[in-house]
Protein backbone atom coordinates (compact mmCIF):
# COMPACT_ATOMS: atom_id res chain seq x y z
CA UNK A 1 0.00 0.00 0.00
CA UNK A 2 3.23 2.29 0.15
CA UNK A 3 5.52 2.78 -2.45
CA UNK A 4 9.02 0.73 -2.41
CA UNK A 5 11.00 3.53 -2.72
CA UNK A 6 9.49 5.17 0.81
CA UNK A 7 12.36 5.45 2.48
CA UNK A 8 10.31 7.22 5.74
CA UNK A 9 9.27 3.90 7.16
CA UNK A 10 12.88 2.71 7.82
CA UNK A 11 13.92 3.28 11.24
CA UNK A 12 16.39 6.12 10.82
CA UNK A 13 13.16 8.38 10.65
CA UNK A 14 11.94 7.24 13.76
CA UNK A 15 14.80 8.27 16.12
CA UNK A 16 13.91 12.03 15.31
CA UNK A 17 12.26 14.78 17.74
CA UNK A 18 8.58 14.81 17.11
CA UNK A 19 6.12 16.40 19.02
CA UNK A 20 2.40 15.25 20.45
CA UNK A 21 0.32 16.38 17.68
CA UNK A 22 -2.98 16.47 20.17
CA UNK A 23 -4.05 17.26 23.70
CA UNK A 24 -3.11 13.65 25.17
CA UNK A 25 -5.29 13.12 28.03
CA UNK A 26 -4.04 10.14 30.20
CA UNK A 27 -6.65 8.06 31.95
CA UNK A 28 -4.64 8.00 35.26
CA UNK A 29 -7.25 5.27 37.22
CA UNK A 30 -5.91 1.42 37.87
CA UNK A 31 -7.25 -1.18 35.95
CA UNK A 32 -10.40 -2.23 38.80
CA UNK A 33 -11.03 -5.78 39.05
CA UNK A 34 -13.46 -7.70 41.52
CA UNK A 35 -11.15 -9.96 43.16
CA UNK A 36 -14.17 -12.15 43.87
CA UNK A 37 -15.65 -12.51 40.72
CA UNK A 38 -12.38 -14.00 39.43
CA UNK A 39 -11.89 -16.20 42.01
CA UNK A 40 -15.32 -17.80 40.87
CA UNK A 41 -14.75 -17.62 37.17
CA UNK A 42 -10.64 -17.65 36.74
CA UNK A 43 -9.79 -15.97 33.29
CA UNK A 44 -7.34 -16.37 31.20
CA UNK A 45 -4.28 -14.15 32.27
CA UNK A 46 -3.49 -13.51 28.78
CA UNK A 47 -6.79 -11.92 26.87
CA UNK A 48 -7.27 -8.27 27.68
CA UNK A 49 -10.41 -6.85 29.19
CA UNK A 50 -12.39 -5.55 27.08
CA UNK A 51 -15.74 -3.27 28.10
CA UNK A 52 -19.23 -4.14 27.73
CA UNK A 53 -20.04 -0.61 25.85
CA UNK A 54 -20.18 -0.94 21.94
CA UNK A 55 -18.24 2.50 22.21
CA UNK A 56 -14.78 0.66 23.67
CA UNK A 57 -11.45 2.79 23.09
CA UNK A 58 -9.69 -0.57 21.50
CA UNK A 59 -6.76 1.17 20.83
CA UNK A 60 -6.43 1.72 24.77
CA UNK A 61 -7.86 -1.74 25.33
CA UNK A 62 -5.43 -4.30 23.69
CA UNK A 63 -1.66 -4.31 24.89
CA UNK A 64 1.30 -5.67 22.97
CA UNK A 65 4.63 -7.03 23.94
CA UNK A 66 6.68 -7.82 20.55
CA UNK A 67 9.92 -9.76 20.82
CA UNK A 68 13.22 -7.90 19.84
CA UNK A 69 13.53 -9.12 16.44
CA UNK A 70 10.28 -6.49 15.82
CA UNK A 71 12.03 -2.89 16.92
CA UNK A 72 10.92 -1.32 13.82
CA UNK A 73 7.09 -2.78 13.97
CA UNK A 74 7.34 -1.51 17.43
CA UNK A 75 7.82 1.73 16.57
CA UNK A 76 4.67 1.54 14.03
CA UNK A 77 2.45 0.51 16.88
CA UNK A 78 3.77 3.56 18.55
CA UNK A 79 3.43 6.08 16.48
CA UNK A 80 -0.12 4.82 16.03
CA UNK A 81 -0.94 5.28 19.28
CA UNK A 82 -1.00 1.82 20.50
CA UNK A 83 0.31 0.30 23.47
CA UNK A 84 3.25 -1.57 22.76
CA UNK A 85 6.83 -2.93 24.88
CA UNK A 86 9.59 -4.41 23.01
CA UNK A 87 11.39 -7.38 24.23
CA UNK A 88 14.63 -5.95 26.22
CA UNK A 89 18.37 -7.32 24.78
CA UNK A 90 18.69 -8.39 28.62
CA UNK A 91 15.40 -10.31 28.50
CA UNK A 92 16.28 -11.82 24.96
CA UNK A 93 19.89 -13.08 26.68
CA UNK A 94 17.80 -14.79 28.93
CA UNK A 95 15.39 -16.29 26.79
CA UNK A 96 18.19 -18.32 24.44
CA UNK A 97 20.73 -18.35 26.61
CA UNK A 98 19.07 -19.57 30.36
CA UNK A 99 15.92 -20.31 28.39
CA UNK A 100 13.91 -17.90 31.13
CA UNK A 101 10.67 -16.69 29.33
CA UNK A 102 10.31 -13.19 30.98
CA UNK A 103 8.83 -12.15 27.93
CA UNK A 104 5.78 -14.96 28.62
CA UNK A 105 5.49 -14.11 31.93
CA UNK A 106 5.19 -10.02 31.25
CA UNK A 107 2.27 -10.88 29.38
CA UNK A 108 0.34 -13.12 31.59
CA UNK A 109 0.98 -10.40 34.40
CA UNK A 110 0.17 -7.25 32.37
CA UNK A 111 -2.58 -8.76 29.61
CA UNK A 112 -0.30 -8.01 26.97
CA UNK A 113 -0.35 -10.23 23.10
CA UNK A 114 2.66 -11.36 22.25
CA UNK A 115 4.17 -10.87 18.61
CA UNK A 116 7.14 -12.83 17.67
CA UNK A 117 8.88 -13.90 14.45
CA UNK A 118 10.13 -17.02 16.32
CA UNK A 119 7.86 -20.38 15.46
CA UNK A 120 10.40 -22.74 18.00
CA UNK A 121 9.22 -19.33 20.66
CA UNK A 122 5.54 -20.12 19.84
CA UNK A 123 5.74 -24.01 19.80
CA UNK A 124 6.66 -23.78 23.61
CA UNK A 125 4.04 -25.18 25.58
CA UNK A 126 4.24 -22.20 28.19
CA UNK A 127 3.84 -19.91 25.35
CA UNK A 128 0.45 -17.36 25.86
CA UNK A 129 -2.59 -18.36 23.61
CA UNK A 130 -3.19 -15.97 21.26
CA UNK A 131 0.67 -15.22 20.32
CA UNK A 132 1.15 -13.37 16.82
CA UNK A 133 3.77 -14.92 14.08
CA UNK A 134 5.81 -12.48 11.98
CA UNK A 135 7.37 -13.28 8.63
CA UNK A 136 10.30 -10.63 8.91
CA UNK A 137 11.72 -11.63 5.88
CA UNK A 138 10.35 -8.56 3.44
CA UNK A 139 9.19 -5.24 4.23
CA UNK A 140 5.92 -6.07 2.48
CA UNK A 141 5.04 -9.09 4.61
CA UNK A 142 5.53 -6.48 7.62
CA UNK A 143 3.11 -3.93 6.10
CA UNK A 144 0.91 -7.02 5.50
CA UNK A 145 1.27 -8.08 8.56
CA UNK A 146 0.19 -4.99 10.34
CA UNK A 147 -3.16 -4.73 8.64
CA UNK A 148 -4.24 -8.64 9.32
CA UNK A 149 -3.27 -7.61 13.56
CA UNK A 150 -5.27 -4.31 13.53
CA UNK A 151 -8.19 -5.96 11.85
CA UNK A 152 -7.71 -9.43 13.52
CA UNK A 153 -8.22 -7.47 17.17
CA UNK A 154 -10.69 -5.35 16.05
CA UNK A 155 -8.47 -1.90 16.10
CA UNK A 156 -10.14 1.36 15.57
CA UNK A 157 -7.36 4.15 15.00
CA UNK A 158 -7.80 7.23 16.56
CA UNK A 159 -5.53 9.52 14.39
CA UNK A 160 -5.69 12.69 17.07
CA UNK A 161 -3.91 10.07 19.20
CA UNK A 162 -0.99 9.42 17.16
CA UNK A 163 2.75 10.27 17.95
CA UNK A 164 1.51 10.91 21.86
CA UNK A 165 4.09 7.65 22.58
CA UNK A 166 7.43 7.88 23.28
CA UNK A 167 8.87 5.80 20.39
CA UNK A 168 11.70 5.15 22.37
CA UNK A 169 10.41 3.55 25.49
CA UNK A 170 6.18 3.30 24.73
CA UNK A 171 5.77 6.03 27.30
CA UNK A 172 3.30 8.56 26.99
CA UNK A 173 4.44 12.38 25.32
CA UNK A 174 3.65 15.39 28.00
CA UNK A 175 3.56 19.05 27.33
CA UNK A 176 6.42 21.07 28.59
CA UNK A 177 5.47 24.75 29.24
CA UNK A 178 8.39 25.87 31.84
CA UNK A 179 11.19 27.90 30.25
CA UNK A 180 13.92 26.29 32.38
CA UNK A 181 12.42 22.78 31.67
CA UNK A 182 12.23 23.71 27.51
CA UNK A 183 15.93 25.07 28.02
CA UNK A 184 17.29 22.09 29.75
CA UNK A 185 15.39 19.58 26.97
CA UNK A 186 17.42 21.87 24.55
CA UNK A 187 20.52 21.40 26.21
CA UNK A 188 20.23 17.89 26.35
CA UNK A 189 19.48 17.33 22.83
CA UNK A 190 20.52 19.47 21.02
CA UNK A 191 18.55 23.54 19.90
CA UNK A 192 17.30 22.53 16.96
CA UNK A 193 18.49 26.28 15.51
CA UNK A 194 14.42 26.90 14.09
CA UNK A 195 14.08 29.62 16.49
CA UNK A 196 13.44 29.32 20.52
CA UNK A 197 9.56 29.63 20.23
CA UNK A 198 8.92 25.94 20.09
CA UNK A 199 6.47 23.31 21.40
CA UNK A 200 8.35 21.16 23.42
CA UNK A 201 7.55 17.75 24.91
CA UNK A 202 9.24 14.90 27.26
CA UNK A 203 8.36 11.67 27.44
CA UNK A 204 6.95 10.76 30.91
CA UNK A 205 8.98 7.66 31.09
CA UNK A 206 12.46 8.06 30.02
CA UNK A 207 12.23 11.18 29.80
CA UNK A 208 13.12 11.57 26.13
CA UNK A 209 13.07 15.18 25.05
CA UNK A 210 10.84 16.46 22.06
CA UNK A 211 10.13 19.28 20.37
CA UNK A 212 7.65 20.37 16.90
CA UNK A 213 8.43 22.53 14.08
CA UNK A 214 6.91 22.65 10.50
CA UNK A 215 10.50 23.08 8.93
CA UNK A 216 10.55 20.93 6.08
CA UNK A 217 14.28 19.77 7.20
CA UNK A 218 13.17 18.98 10.78
CA UNK A 219 12.71 15.41 11.85
CA UNK A 220 9.70 16.34 13.36
CA UNK A 221 8.38 16.88 10.05
CA UNK A 222 9.63 13.71 8.50
CA UNK A 223 8.33 12.00 11.31
CA UNK A 224 5.08 13.83 10.54
CA UNK A 225 5.23 12.50 6.77
CA UNK A 226 6.09 8.71 8.08
CA UNK A 227 2.44 8.68 10.45
CA UNK A 228 0.90 9.92 7.30
CA UNK A 229 2.45 7.57 5.18
CA UNK A 230 1.30 5.00 8.05
CA UNK A 231 -2.31 6.41 7.93
CA UNK A 232 -2.96 5.61 4.49
CA UNK A 233 -1.35 2.16 4.70
CA UNK A 234 -4.03 1.52 7.23
CA UNK A 235 -6.80 3.19 5.50
CA UNK A 236 -6.23 1.39 2.38
CA UNK A 237 -5.93 -1.68 4.18
CA UNK A 238 -9.98 -1.29 5.49
CA UNK A 239 -8.58 -0.29 9.40
CA UNK A 240 -11.88 1.39 11.33
CA UNK A 241 -10.65 5.42 11.55
CA UNK A 242 -13.28 7.04 15.11
CA UNK A 243 -12.85 10.90 15.27
CA UNK A 244 -11.28 13.67 13.21
CA UNK A 245 -8.38 13.47 11.70
CA UNK A 246 -6.74 16.37 13.29
CA UNK A 247 -3.19 16.98 12.57
CA UNK A 248 -3.79 14.73 8.94
CA UNK A 249 -7.02 16.56 7.66
CA UNK A 250 -5.06 16.54 4.09
CA UNK A 251 -5.74 13.11 3.96
CA UNK A 252 -8.73 12.15 1.12
CA UNK A 253 -10.02 8.84 3.37
CA UNK A 254 -12.55 8.35 0.97
CA UNK A 255 -9.86 8.18 -1.82
CA UNK A 256 -7.49 6.34 0.10
CA UNK A 257 -10.13 3.91 0.79
CA UNK A 258 -11.12 3.31 -3.13
CA UNK A 259 -7.18 3.07 -3.42
CA UNK A 260 -7.45 0.13 -1.31
CA UNK A 261 -10.60 -1.65 -2.79
CA UNK A 262 -8.79 -1.89 -6.26
CA UNK A 263 -5.49 -2.95 -4.72
CA UNK A 264 -7.07 -5.91 -3.63
CA UNK A 265 -9.28 -6.54 -6.45
CA UNK A 266 -6.27 -6.29 -8.40
CA UNK A 267 -4.50 -9.03 -5.83
CA UNK A 268 -7.45 -10.82 -5.77
CA UNK A 269 -7.61 -10.53 -2.36
CA UNK A 270 -11.63 -9.14 -1.95
CA UNK A 271 -12.03 -10.37 1.69
CA UNK A 272 -14.57 -12.92 1.22
CA UNK A 273 -13.87 -15.93 3.12
CA UNK A 274 -11.15 -16.08 5.84
CA UNK A 275 -10.32 -14.23 8.76
CA UNK A 276 -11.35 -11.22 7.39
CA UNK A 277 -14.71 -11.67 6.37
CA UNK A 278 -14.98 -13.13 9.88
CA UNK A 279 -14.01 -10.04 11.37
CA UNK A 280 -16.39 -8.13 9.35
CA UNK A 281 -19.23 -10.60 10.52
CA UNK A 282 -18.16 -10.12 14.18
CA UNK A 283 -18.43 -6.22 13.84
CA UNK A 284 -21.82 -6.56 12.23
CA UNK A 285 -24.49 -5.68 15.74
CA UNK A 286 -27.40 -7.08 13.72
CA UNK A 287 -25.82 -10.48 12.77
CA UNK A 288 -28.21 -13.31 13.07
CA UNK A 289 -29.79 -16.98 12.15
CA UNK A 290 -32.75 -18.57 12.07
CA UNK A 291 -31.34 -22.11 13.82
CA UNK A 292 -32.83 -23.23 16.97
CA UNK A 293 -29.59 -23.88 18.37
CA UNK A 294 -29.04 -25.53 21.54
CA UNK A 295 -25.89 -26.83 23.71
CA UNK A 296 -25.48 -30.75 23.79
CA UNK A 297 -24.61 -29.54 27.53
CA UNK A 298 -27.18 -27.37 28.28
CA UNK A 299 -30.24 -27.82 31.34
CA UNK A 300 -33.02 -26.43 28.76
CA UNK A 301 -31.88 -23.24 30.91
CA UNK A 302 -28.05 -23.11 31.61
CA UNK A 303 -24.94 -24.00 30.46
CA UNK A 304 -23.75 -27.41 32.84
CA UNK A 305 -20.14 -27.87 31.74
CA UNK A 306 -18.48 -26.00 34.62
CA UNK A 307 -14.99 -26.32 32.66
CA UNK A 308 -13.30 -28.40 29.45
CA UNK A 309 -9.80 -27.02 30.32
CA UNK A 310 -7.71 -26.94 33.77
CA UNK A 311 -4.31 -25.13 34.13
CA UNK A 312 -2.29 -23.38 36.13
CA UNK A 313 -3.56 -20.12 34.96
CA UNK A 314 -6.76 -20.70 33.61
CA UNK A 315 -10.30 -22.45 34.12
CA UNK A 316 -12.78 -22.57 31.89
CA UNK A 317 -15.35 -24.18 29.59
CA UNK A 318 -13.76 -23.83 25.59
CA UNK A 319 -15.27 -26.85 23.97
CA UNK A 320 -19.17 -27.01 23.19
CA UNK A 321 -21.46 -28.78 20.48
CA UNK A 322 -24.32 -26.55 19.47
CA UNK A 323 -27.50 -28.83 16.99
CA UNK A 324 -30.30 -27.43 15.69
CA UNK A 325 -33.18 -28.63 17.79
CA UNK A 326 -35.37 -29.09 14.55
CA UNK A 327 -33.36 -31.29 12.93
CA UNK A 328 -31.93 -33.50 15.48
CA UNK A 329 -32.78 -34.67 18.87
CA UNK A 330 -30.16 -35.51 21.72
CA UNK A 331 -30.43 -38.94 23.12
CA UNK A 332 -27.04 -39.06 24.97
CA UNK A 333 -23.47 -37.45 25.91
CA UNK A 334 -20.22 -37.70 27.21
CA UNK A 335 -19.43 -37.65 30.82
CA UNK A 336 -17.52 -34.14 32.25
CA UNK A 337 -16.42 -34.01 35.50
CA UNK A 338 -18.04 -31.51 37.51
CA UNK A 339 -15.67 -30.28 39.58
CA UNK A 340 -11.76 -30.79 40.84
CA UNK A 341 -12.53 -33.50 43.07
CA UNK A 342 -13.71 -35.54 40.06
CA UNK A 343 -10.77 -34.47 37.81
CA UNK A 344 -8.46 -35.42 40.92
CA UNK A 345 -9.48 -38.93 41.92
CA UNK A 346 -6.69 -39.78 43.42
CA UNK A 347 -6.12 -37.13 45.51
CA UNK A 348 -2.82 -35.71 44.94
CA UNK A 349 -1.06 -32.49 44.83
CA UNK A 350 -1.92 -30.39 41.33
CA UNK A 351 -3.82 -33.95 40.15
CA UNK A 352 -6.63 -32.12 38.88
CA UNK A 353 -4.90 -30.35 36.56
CA UNK A 354 -5.05 -30.95 32.60
CA UNK A 355 -3.39 -33.34 30.87
CA UNK A 356 -3.56 -36.22 33.60
CA UNK A 357 -2.99 -39.82 33.39
CA UNK A 358 -6.79 -40.35 34.00
CA UNK A 359 -7.85 -37.55 31.27
CA UNK A 360 -4.72 -37.85 28.69
CA UNK A 361 -5.88 -34.52 27.13
CA UNK A 362 -5.21 -30.76 27.75
CA UNK A 363 -9.17 -30.49 27.31
CA UNK A 364 -11.78 -32.59 28.05
CA UNK A 365 -13.45 -34.25 25.36
CA UNK A 366 -17.00 -33.44 24.63
CA UNK A 367 -19.68 -35.53 22.67
CA UNK A 368 -23.35 -36.24 21.66
CA UNK A 369 -25.50 -38.64 20.43
CA UNK A 370 -27.85 -37.64 18.08
CA UNK A 371 -30.16 -39.36 15.74
CA UNK A 372 -32.34 -37.39 12.92
CA UNK A 373 -35.90 -35.91 13.24
CA UNK A 374 -38.94 -36.76 10.56
CA UNK A 375 -39.10 -33.63 9.09
CA UNK A 376 -42.63 -31.57 9.99
CA UNK A 377 -45.54 -31.83 7.44
CA UNK A 378 -44.95 -27.77 7.18
CA UNK A 379 -41.58 -28.61 6.44
CA UNK A 380 -41.83 -30.70 3.50
CA UNK A 381 -44.90 -28.83 2.05
CA UNK A 382 -42.42 -25.86 1.85
CA UNK A 383 -39.35 -28.02 0.61
CA UNK A 384 -41.91 -28.85 -2.11
CA UNK A 385 -43.32 -25.60 -2.90
CA UNK A 386 -39.19 -24.38 -3.35
CA UNK A 387 -38.60 -27.35 -5.95
CA UNK A 388 -41.31 -26.27 -7.59
CA UNK A 389 -40.35 -22.67 -8.25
Amino acid sequence: AVDNDDASLNDDFFTGNFPEISNVIQDKKEDGHDNESLLQKPKPSFIPEYESSSKVDSSHQVKYLLDVTLNKFTRWLRILGLDAELETDEQEKARTSRKEMILFEKCKKEKRILITTSKTLLQRKECPAGTYLVSPNKSSNIEDSLIHLLLLHGITLQPRKFLTRCVVCNGIIIGIHSPSEKKTIFQEYGFPGFGEDLDVYRCDKCGQGYWWSDAPQSSASRVKDSAARLLRLCIRGGIELEGNLGFFDFIDVEKEKRIGEEERKTLGNDRVGGIDEVMLWLKDDKLSHNLKLQSAYSDGINETIPFTNVTSDFVGALDYIFFDTAALQQRGRLYIPPNFRALNSKNITNGHLLPSDTWPSDHLAVGAKLVMQEPSTSAVAESKDSQSD
